[in-house]
């Protein structure tokens, strides 16, 4: 029955494996949905669009802009269009030009290569408008054309959807085919780098549960010299790996480099339980030759022990459920009920199965009396006996030297920390960094608190400042930030357009110009086709009966059906008719009106929205939001957080240089003697013409549109304003307006939110260790019914850990995601060795009547044996992690194995040792009866010598 019920969870939990698991593409954003950082990114995208779905290729080439090498870029760009889930690519063979187009009366983008070019003369034609493009430069060229770059928009929706397909894949592949024209192509962008990622998890995950199954598999059959015991042990890791794969497409959860970890962490895991466990079935067996009550026995006395070590080591990896990470909490999810699994299948399979087979033989126990397993055993009696201060003296050293390197750990973290020198990503990484600066999004969001943030001559001037002042900040020598973009860019493209092309004129003078330049210019931004629009909603909204209004706007809004909202009726459905005549339905049309006024005047905005085309991805659709975007080098957490808090002093002396003045304006209005003197004094300030612009007016403007008596006073004397100094009214339009010149920014982007979030995630692993340690400690309580057994074996485990990290700050491996997990890893299994020992230790305490030394002494005998077999199959288990590309999966194994083996060392030396030395004082009585029975103490009963007593 149980066979079959495993059978059968097997077979669900494999059909969910090969159906529902899938690889997560994103960078996961780890701070969780409240965090203020995380709501400013996602405003971000819910304002401009995702801020990383470009993927970017390179090509240097001295001969880019030959006809034969031209084509070919220009091909290869026409080639990727073509591939499915690719919104747009942008290159000097596809890129447009802002053209003034006198007779349209218009702006116009328009492609500088309109078809491919066939002569030299068509190439040559296309570099000089090309170079003249200044708003490009350093963004898709550099200033000497030999290098270039080709920008390939991806859809977003598609490439983090579950059917994003291969294009990825199919880009890279068909820029290969390019190669011998355009030879060195370079790849990078968030898109491929994310695709490699996810591609070498898949990849590797195959590998590596391959790898760890052939190592265990080798050094069990080094150890119990049978094949059966190793196809025994694979059957219940391999088991435990189909049920944790399942386990994922069940739950519905992404398969990430963090959840990769857990299939080949089963198979380290689940092996020692059945080394545990077949070591306890041989000895048995050795004891008294009988099979089936040695299987018996392994259940009885070491079942209820095996299952508190994997509970342990389930509560260690649970812990993470606690975070507020939400990828951290689904590898907890998924690693506390796998590691309680293969407790279950191990517990259940290895009786049956040996149940089955036929008895060991003297070779398969053989391992039992290894010599070198009795040399090393022995050797540490001796310490543990003879050397017990010299272990104290070694300890504290190591120790102290431990935490010397403790003091050097650092806590950092990038988007490409993980890639190994040499990967080709990395280097193309590196590459582009070189040559301009940084691909990774770094986004600066200001609120100019008005609709109108692209008329605002102040506030585009300081965003020029500001970008200028950035892009030439440096990092330890090095510029990190490559060439930006924002509205002020935009605005100069369109100077340099208006004024005929030439790229002297791209600059902001725009805003210099007067009378009919100006007002040329606005009608040419919107275009003769809002112009009209404007024409028919003054002509609309006329003065009339409500019924001609809405009868009027109801038919010009059904030729725009899709921006006409559904509870709106067509003209037609406004008439009652009869048989002779029609009316209006009255009635109905009163209550509309105020929804047909309020849907013209939507639509005409988002349709003068549309015409800001230059400006579209640098102003949201309301006008009051605008974005300067960055691109920085992939810096590591800690630096991020230095650079970050730079540029918030350099935007904040740009940004609001007059802060502080505008605040002692508004106080010394407000609050002075003479009022009507203060405000006279700042409206003819120099101040106020170079900062803040025409207050005066807006106040007035403001006023009189909520006060008509104050408006038509107004008109007949320009002084009224003054008047009204100590009314509400004027009041709260002053103290508005005089703010709306104090700008807001927010500092966002990939870049950003993944270093806050590296910083966030360790923070919170962290906490996770610290509860672990809380969990287990009370599991010992509960066990041991001792608080000063519980300090005790606490200590041998805090030992590995410091040692960790000590390694750790003297090697430079600094603490990031993938290697934090090492202390909470090593910490749940270690921990499993301290209560196979104390448990066995308060089982000999009652079988020698509590002679301290001798049970000690037996217990380490006895438990040694499979401590060292687990630990070494643990330590070139977690050596596995090593073949890894990924760098921080290197560290982990690393890390994870020489934690292990000094967990070993601990819990054979330091705490036998701890026991010897503080004898009865820990041995109390509480001990003696403990709360949570995992040992089967009963004292064996040997059938054979059983009578039966026949009653008289």
């Amino acid at each position: 029955m149980i066979l079959i019920i495993i059978a059968g969870l097997t077979g669900l939990f494999g059909y969910f494996a090969a159906t529902n698991v899938k690889v997560n593409t994103k960078f996961a954003n780890m701070l969780p949905p409240e965090d203020p950082m995380r709501k400013d990114h996602d405003r971000l995208r819910a304002m401009f669009g995702e801020d990383g779905n470009i993927m970017v290729i390179g090509v240097e080439d001295v001969d880019l802009f030959k006809l034969k090498n031209f084509q070919a870029w220009y091909d290869l760009g026409e080639e990727l269009k073509k591939i499915e889930g690719i919104d747009s690519v942008f290159s000097i063979a596809h890129m447009y030009a802002l053209n003034l187009k006198e007779d349209e009366k218009r702006f116009k983008l328009e492609l500088i290569t309109k078809s491919k070019p066939t002569t030299q003369a068509q190439v040559d034609s296309v570099r000089d408008v090309v170079m003249n493009q200044v708003f490009y430069k350093d963004i898709i060229y550099k200033e000497d054309g030999q290098l270039s770059l080709m920008l390939i928009t991806v859809n977003a929706e598609k490439f983090n959807g579950l059917d994003r397909g291969t294009m990825i894949k199919d880009i890279y592949e068909k820029s290969k085919e390019y190669e011998k024209t355009l030879p060195n192509l370079r790849y990078s962008g968030l898109p491929y780098i994310r695709d490699v990622v996810a591609n070498s998890v898949k990849g590797e995950l195959k590998i590596m549960i391959g790898l760890a199954g052939i190592v265990t598999a080798l050094i069990l059959f080094l150890f119990y010299r049978s094949i059966v015991v190793v196809i025994a042990c694979l059957v219940v890791v391999f088991i435990g790996v189909i049920w944790s794969f399942g386990t994922v497409g069940m739950l519905d959860y992404r398969l990430t480099m963090i959840m990769g970890l857990i299939p080949p962490l089963i198979i380290v895991i689940g092996i020692p339980n059945c080394t545990y466990l077949l070591n306890k079935y041989h000895a048995e067996y050795v004891a008294h030759g009988n099979k089936i009550k040695a299987l018996s026995r392994v259940i009885q006395k070491i079942g209820n022990a095996t299952f508190m070590t994997n509970m342990t080591t389930a509560m260690g990896f649970g812990t993470f459920i606690f975070t507020n990470s939400s990828k951290m909490q689904q590898f907890g999810v998924v690693a506390f009920i796998n590691i309680i699994a293969v407790f279950l299948i191990s517990i259940c399979l290895i009786p049956i199965i040996f149940s089955f087979l036929n008895p060991p033989t003297t070779k398969h126990t053989k391992h039992l009396e290894k010599k070198w397993v009795e040399i090393a055993v022995s050797k540490l009696v001796l310490w543990v006996t003879s050397y017990r201060k010299w272990v104290y003296a070694v300890t504290i050293l190591i120790a102290g030297l431990s935490a010397w390197g403790l003091s050097k750990l650092v806590t950092t973290g990038n988007i490409s920390s993980d890639l190994p020198n040499g990967n080709p990503v990395l280097e193309d990484l590196q590459y582009f960094e070189k040559e301009f600066g940084g691909v990774m999004p770094f986004e600066v969001v200001v609120d100019a608190n008005t609709r109108d943030a692209i008329q605002n001559k102040h506030l585009i001037h300081r965003l020029d400042t500001i970008q200028r002042a950035v892009e030439s900040y440096k990092l330890n020598g090095d510029k990190i930030f490559a060439r930006s973009l924002s509205v002020a860019d935009a605005i100069k493209y369109l100077h340099q357009a208006y004024q005929g092309g030439d790229s002297s004129n791209y600059n902001l003078g725009i805003f210099d110009m007067k009378g009919s330049d100006k007002s040329k210019l606005k009608k040419y931004l919107e275009g003769p086709e809002i112009q009209s629009w404007k024409k028919m909603r003054t002509k609309l909204l006329a003065d009339g009966t409500d019924s001609m209004k809405v009868l009027g706007i109801s038919a010009y809004l059904d030729s725009f059906p899709s921006h006409k909202p559904g509870d709106l009726e067509s003209a037609d459905d406004l008439v009652v008719r009869s048989d002779t005549d029609f009316t209006y339905d009255s009635e109905r049309i009163a209550s509309l009106a105020p929804k047909y006024y309020e849907s013209v005047d939507s639509l005409i905005d988002e349709r003068l929205s549309r015409t800001r085309n230059v400006a579209n991805g640098f102003v949201d659709s309301s006008g009051r939001y605008t974005r300067i975007s960055f691109q920085i080098a992939d810096i590591g957490t800690r630096e991020m957080e230095g650079v970050t808090d730079d540029i918030r002093t350099i935007i904040d002396g740009l940004l609001n240089p007059a802060k502080d003045s505008i605040n002692y304006y508004k106080t010394q209005v407000l609050n002075s003697n003479n009022k009507e003197q203060a405000l006279k004094q700042l409206f003819g300030s120099e101040f106020m013409d170079k900062h803040l612009g025409n207050v005066r007016w807006t106040i007035q403007r403001r006023m009189s549109e909520q006060d008509k008596a104050f408006g038509q006073k107004l008109e007949d004397d320009p002084d009224h304003l003054f008047t009204q100094i100590d009314s509400e009214l004027f009041k709260t339009n002053f103290t508005t307006v005089l703010d709306e010149n104090v700008y807001t920014y927010t500092i966002t982007g990939t870049s950003v939110v993944f270093a806050k979030g590296t910083t966030y995630l360790v923070s919170n692993l962290i906490t996770s260790l610290l509860l672990a340690v809380l969990v287990i400690a009370v599991l010992m309580a509960l066990l041991f019914s001792s608080i000063r057994m519980v300090l005790v074996s606490l200590v041998p485990n805090f030992i590995p850990l410091l040692v960790t990290a000590g390694i750790m700050g003297w090697a430079g491996i600094p603490i990031k995601p993938s290697t934090v997990l090492v202390f909470s890893i090593a910490f749940g299994i270690s921990i499993d060795d301290t209560i196979h020992f104390l448990a066995k230790y308060r089982q000999e305490l009652k079988n020698q009547s509590w002679n301290i030394r001798g049970s000690v002494l037996n217990s380490l005998s006895e438990t040694g044996v499979s401590m060292i077999y687990t630990s070494i199959v643990l330590f070139f288990g977690f050596c596995v992690f090593m073949y890894s590309s990924f760098g921080g999966t290197v560290a982990l194994g690393l890390l994870v194995s020489i934690t292990l083996l000094v967990a070993m060392l601990s819990n054979l030396v330091v705490l036998p040792s701890l026991l010897l030395w503080l004898d009865k004082t820990i041995t109390n009585k509480a001990f003696k009866e403990p709360l949570l029975e995992i040992i089967d103490e009963e004292e064996d009963i040997e059938l054979d010598e059983l009578e039966i007593q026949k009653d008289e």
